[in-house]
């Protein structure tokens, strides 16, 4: 059996969207940090690096702020747990890629308690939050301080997922990618992938924008 399709589109690949909104709360000092440290990557600085510092930079607080930002961030995970095609009693292997302080592996555990987990994260602050998130299964949860862009021998998994993060890469990591998730999912398995996108088209985008 090939891997799960799984959307209208007819790709190996499930993604859900989030509108993209214009900030507009008071509790915004994550984001312009991450703003003022991102401005770096342009005079010279490693993009990865850069996020990197971002994010640990804002971990007192992203839990907090990003729930604020995103419109219907909850629905989102909720949404996504419910496509996972795996039953409780299954013990999955799942890769979170850009895992942060592990809100979408939650979700995943949820739904498969018998799942074993490796996250990854550039931002060695942010698995630090999820390491006590999960302090309880210790067996099951591994944390990697990496740049994901570069599987390498990541291993194979039934699900690799990512929430979040995958719009910091421009189309062509993008692209590369979605060619080494591909190769370290299992037959089947499912990339699942949570995202923020611009609206498809002017009327919209201004409608996200001053709405």
């Amino acid at each position: 059996m090939n891997r799960h399709i799984l959307s209208a589109q007819s790709t190996p690949f499930i993604q859900l969207l989030a509108l993209h909104q214009i900030l507009r709360y008071k509790q915004v000092k994550a984001y312009f940090t991450c703003l003022f440290t991102l401005t770096a990557a342009a005079q010279g600085k490693d993009t990865a690096m850069a996020i990197g510092e971002a994010f640990n930079e804002t971990v007192q607080y992203y839990d907090d702020w990003i729930r604020k930002a995103v419109p219907g961030y909850a629905d989102l995970f909720t949404s996504a747990k419910e496509l996972i095609p795996f039953a409780a009693t299954d013990s999955i292997e799942v890769l979170d890629l850009g895992a942060g302080t592990g809100l979408f592996s939650q979700k995943v555990l949820e739904r498969c308690p018998k799942g074993r987990f490796v996250l990854y994260d550039i931002a060695g602050k942010m698995l630090d939050v999820a390491r006590e998130r999960f302090r309880e299964f210790p067996d099951q949860f591994r944390y990697v301080t990496t740049d994901y862009r570069t599987l390498g021998d990541a291993g194979a998994f039934d699900l690799v997922i990512s929430s979040l993060s995958i719009h910091h890469l421009d189309d062509r990591e993008k692209q590369e990618l979605c060619r080494q998730v591909y190769k370290v999912l299992r037959k089947p398995g499912v990339f699942l992938n949570i995202d923020l996108i611009k609206g498809p088209t002017p009327y919209l985008e201004e409608l996200y924008c001053n709405d």
